[in-house]
């Protein structure tokens, strides 16, 4: 190959990959497997991340200030320190892939932090059983209500919610954000711009969604499957 291919093959490499004169680095591949793991239904261990909402911050997969998404990875992680480490999600196992929450660690070190330091949703039951259980005891409460045992409760529900303030706490794009509560990308764009604001009982379900947003994704995926069934 002539020195002039060499250089345009190097400039590629620079433009996708950030690094001029690097082909495929270890960094790379393992920011291009983090995102194929959590996006990419064909990818082997989809099932394991993506399939059970672990989700990549939008830094590190779009990019931001001018820089590719994986520049911004590469930026906040820097190299690994050995062959031996990879990227581990630390101190939240079911927590995002993000700045706060990814670091460089040895199988080792990864599988002594699972024991040591649980994911604070570690232990508790999930999934479906959990939904149903949720979904009883409100049924119950309510009954309890319609029989003069229980008080009804009175909601606050502000006028205003910061709809983008509660999607950045998730790290969610506005399209993983719609996709994951059942909203349409243009309700949030009109939400976030001004155009529009959520109705009284959209707020309320942002409000719950802003304080355990593991759970509704809980509750929805079990009336899904229950719809489907």
């Amino acid at each position: 190959m002539t020195k002039i291919a060499n250089r345009v093959k190097a400039g590629r490499f620079a433009l996708v990959h950030g690094e001029a004169g690097r082909q495929s680095s270890k960094e790379y591949n393992s920011w291009r497997g983090m995102i194929a793991r959590c996006y990419n239904t064909n990818a082997k261990g989809y099932r394991r991340y993506g399939g059970r909402g672990i989700v990549v911050c939008d830094r590190w997969r779009y990019g931001e200030e001018g820089l590719t998404a994986y520049q911004c990875f590469l930026a906040d992680m820097g190299r690994r320190p050995t062959p031996k480490h990879s990227i581990d999600r630390f101190p939240d196992n079911d927590g995002p892939y993000n700045p706060d929450n990814t670091r460089w660690a040895t199988m080792p070190e990864q599988a002594h932090s699972s024991r040591g330091n649980p994911s604070p949703n570690r232990g508790r039951r999930r999934g479906p059983r959990v939904a149903f259980d949720k979904i009883a005891e409100g049924l119950t409460e309510a009954l309890e209500i319609t029989r003069g045992a229980a008080k009804p409760y009175k909601l606050h529900v502000p006028p205003e919610i910061d709809v983008a303030g509660i999607r950045d706490k998730l790290h969610l794009s506005q399209e993983d954000f719609a996709a994951h509560f059942g909203f349409t990308v243009n309700q949030i764009r009109d939400w976030e711009q001004g155009r529009s604001r959520p109705l009284g009982g959209v707020r309320a379900y942002l409000m719950i969604i802003d304080q355990d947003p593991k759970r509704v994704v809980a509750l929805l995926r079990a009336v899904a499957t229950s719809h489907a069934a």
